[in-house]
């Protein structure tokens, strides 16, 4: 490895500045000057002569290197600059133009093989990166991915036909975010996308192993295959041998036709057309059944639909065939409105939560007889007018001849999120009172409504630069305030197990304890739905897999338009129990009779449903563990769990 101060290259990667327009004759220059420079018998006076010659064609090739560097146009800097980059010195360029760095690959059209391990999270990438690379988001991973398999980017050093190994995030998979990148990903051939541990390259996050190939035309053959695993649950360092042992699993792919897909409790591993992703707006690289991603479809020249009035509403009802039925489905942002909720800018100022609830607010213990009974709640709920009217101006604490007066009461439920409890197999869905409350005396919302960015930082003593906007800016955002006291399901968005679903306290709520409101089905059918096994397979596998579950995410999430009484019954079987028995295991009893009626509701088949369990317990093992512990305690047989797919 002669020379080897020359061959590596320290520079910025995500930059390219095009070199001046009369320079394209000094490539074949340089070709010629390192060349010779290369050759391992001449003289080192030699070498410095042609280094020398090396630097001079490139300073005339980038005449404003040394203003990129900084900002300022020093006699001599560009060339002692320029040295710099050639023989690997103190400094980085800061840009890669693979023509001048590498000439000797702008004929074969750049790079055979690009491996990296770019960063995940951190400092994010500038606007002016993104707009160039055509990205959304400003994860860096994402922008180092668009820099060599942009196809609409010329100027990107990989060839055509060239492999690109990444290790990154894997949040790129499927959140809207990197939806632009995704699309730049389709013009490519993706052959494996491998999520592993987070252990196996010591990150915080789940990471994925993607290898893909440059493709400068812009359709692809659509009989492509792409291997896609899911081996987040295999530790390489405490069961390296097993690791391995499925990793060979997904080697040596014959992608001219598909394999049998493997799924179990474990791992998984998939096959499936690339073409087949863009059956869905989304165009999720998604870990798990071609088959059952069928019920995502929503776009294609085959697409069946039908336009129907589904609460109110005219709808696209689309008709997937499913093991010989037609199942119609609709998307649950054209049925409901899906509604985040206030941002307060201050809680402490106002919140208040039970004793044993997640938080550091004031205790409703010691505020008790200010909080408003049921009978003041649903006078509120009621009248329109006063909804309105306490929503606009708050609660009146002293005003007795205030309509918005009851009796010195000004503390409301705030609907917040819920808490889980993984180890015990519980889960906050169908009636869980919320742990918090808010102030909504006048005092509260007018406060609210003025309380800006500025003085906040003044009060708080934050270490912030105050800007201009800062003055006139409320701290507090109100989102969705026509919604509130209206009924509602609510759900809690971040978590490792968001989102769950919830009857609505019927109040306010929170960004963090968003709504969703509809009239169609009824609130126990609709949150029976939503909190089942396959709702979740589709909002997690499909649509946005990461730990959040964002509005917009929700409003994807697919829904059966069938109104099922017996699902309505067991709810408010559930509800009713839970008001008794905050913490009654649903999980075990009647849970599993919604999961099976929702399953069959969509015309899944055993098989299809042990998908969907296997997932489940791949994705959730502790809950999945605890839940099946739960079961067999009250003496479930074995059999009985095959049965329903839980063994």
């Amino acid at each position: 490895m002669p020379n080897i101060e020359t061959k590596i290259i320290c520079a910025d990667s995500l930059k390219n500045i095009q070199p001046d327009l009369f320079s394209k004759d000094a490539i074949s220059k340089l070709i010629d000057a390192r060349a010779r420079y290369y050759q391992p018998d001449i003289s080192q006076k030699e070498r410095q002569s042609i280094g020398d010659e090396i630097i001079d064609v490139l300073d005339v090739a980038f005449p404003s290197f040394s203003f990129q560097v900084t900002g300022k146009r020093i006699a001599g800097q560009n060339k002692e600059l320029l040295r710099h980059w050639f023989t690997h010195g103190t400094l980085a360029a800061p840009f890669f133009n693979m023509d001048f760095f590498y000439p000797e690959l702008s004929e074969t059209g750049g790079f055979d093989c690009i491996i990296g391990n770019p960063p995940y999270g951190g400092t994010k990438i500038s606007d002016e990166v993104r707009n160039v690379l055509d990205i959304e988001s400003k994860d860096p991973y994402g922008a180092f991915i668009a820099r060599f398999l942009n196809s609409y980017n010329q100027t990107t050093p990989l060839k055509n036909g060239g492999v690109l190994a990444y290790i990154v995030s894997d949040t790129f998979m499927t959140i809207k975010s990197h939806l632009k990148l995704r699309k730049h990903l389709m013009q490519n051939y993706v052959h494996k996308m491998l999520r592993v541990h987070p252990d196996t390259f010591n990150a915080t996050v789940n990471t994925v192993v993607m290898i893909a190939e440059r493709n400068n035309q812009r359709e692809i053959d659509d009989n492509h295959i792409c291997l896609v695993a899911d081996l987040t649950n295999i530790s390489i360092h405490d069961n390296y041998e097993h690791f391995i042992e499925v990793l060979n699993l997904t080697k040596g792919v014959d992608f001219e036709s598909a394999k049998t897909n493997i799924s179990n409790e474990e791992y998984a591993i998939y096959y499936y057309p690339q073409a087949l992703i863009k059956t869905n707006s989304n165009l999720p690289f998604f870990v798990a059944s071609p088959k059952l991603f069928a019920l995502m479809k929503d776009n294609g020249k085959d697409l069946k639909k039908e336009l129907k009035e589904i609460g109110g509403k005219q709808v696209q009802v689309r008709k997937i065939a499913m093991n010989g039925k037609v199942i119609e489905v609709v998307k649950l942002g054209d049925t409901a409105d899906v509604k985040q909720g206030l941002a307060t800018g201050d809680n402490n100022a106002y919140l208040f939560q039970n004793p044993d609830a997640r938080g550091n607010y004031r205790s409703i213990e010691d505020y008790k007889e200010f909080l408003l009974t049921d009978v003041d709640l649903d006078k509120i709920r009621k009248d329109d007018k006063l909804r309105l009217a306490v929503i606009e101006k708050g609660i009146s604490k002293g005003n007795t001849k205030s309509e918005r007066y009851f009796e010195g009461r000004y503390i409301i439920p705030y609907d917040k999120g819920g808490e889980s409890d993984a180890e015990g197999g519980w889960m906050p869905n169908y009636y869980v009172p919320t742990n918090y409350f808010i102030d909504w005396s006048e005092w509260a919302v007018k406060r609210m409504k003025t309380y800006t960015i500025a003085k906040r930082i003044r009060e708080y003593g934050e270490d912030k630069i105050i800007k201009a906007t800062y003055e006139n800016t409320p701290c507090a955002v109100f989102r969705s305030p026509d919604k509130y006291f209206t009924p509602s399901i609510s759900f809690s968005r971040t978590g490792v197990y968001s989102p769950t679903f919830r009857i609505g306290a019927i109040s306010t709520f929170d960004t963090e304890g968003s709504m969703i409101f509809q009239n169609y089905f009824s609130m126990e059918n609709l949150s029976g739905v939503l909190s089942s096994k396959m709702t979740r397979y589709f909002g997690k596998v499909f649509i946005g897999h990461t730990v959040h579950a964002q509005v917009d995410e929700l409003k994807e999430l697919v829904i059966s338009i069938i109104k099922e009484e017996t699902l309505t019954k067991l709810v408010r079987i559930i509800i009713k129990k839970q008001k008794s028995n905050p913490r009654y295991d649903y999980a075990s009893h009647e849970q599993i009779e919604i999961d099976k009626l929702v399953y069959e509701s969509y015309g899944l088949n055993a098989e299809d449903v042990q998908e969907v369990e296997n997932w489940y317990a791949r994705r959730y093992a502790k809950l999945s563990a605890a839940q099946k512990a739960n079961l067999r305690a009250l003496g479930k047989s074995d059999d009985y769990l095959e049965l329903y797919g839980l063994k």
